[in-house]
């Protein structure tokens, strides 16, 4: 009977153990996913930085006919690159604040704080708590950078466009 019961014990030790080990799989996969979304607000963040490098590189208004439309021209394909980069501009951070939503709310304390609560331990270890704690920062700190970068480029696209429709209309 004792026998019996070890063998119980020992199989539901094993389920236990395979339980285990596929919630650490999905939580590392889930892991992968949101360091793949943090990269991807990343690189979206450097290319709204280039495209508002590009759109000030456009230059002044010019009153000539010719110049005007060439400029009327490098708009349009600009903003054309704009609205073929909007969904996924916009799908990133849904996801983004979907994840943010998701996740218990983050104390008040600043990045430098957070930033000493993970120096505590010397060897560099950090819980999964305080990865995911650091993950969940990283991730709104990034959405609110796209957000902020994203508006403003479209905002100056669509003042770049009306400074161009007025010079035209006033051009003879």
């Amino acid at each position: 009977m004792l026998q019996r019961r070890l063998d119980e014990m020992n199989q539901r030790w094993h389920h236990l153990k395979a339980k285990s080990m596929a919630i650490r799989n999905r939580l590392e996969s889930n892991t992968e996913h949101w360091n793949a979304l943090l990269l991807s607000l990343r690189e979206l963040i450097e290319w709204v930085i280039r495209k508002d490098t590009e759109l000030t590189g456009l230059g002044p208004v010019c009153g000539d006919v010719a110049a005007l439309q060439k400029q009327e021209d490098d708009h349009r394909g600009f903003r054309r690159q704009l609205e073929d980069k909007r969904p996924i501009v916009e799908n990133n951070l849904l996801s983004g604040r979907q994840y943010i939503a998701n996740e218990p709310p983050l104390s008040d304390t600043s990045d430098s704080e957070a930033g000493r609560e993970l120096d505590g331990d010397s060897r560099g270890y950090r819980s999964a708590e305080e990865q995911a704690r650091e993950l969940t920062r990283s991730i709104r700190r990034e959405v609110n950078k796209l957000s902020e970068q994203w508006n403003a480029l479209i905002e100056r696209s669509d003042a770049w466009k009306r400074k161009l429709d007025d010079t035209a209309n006033r051009a003879p």
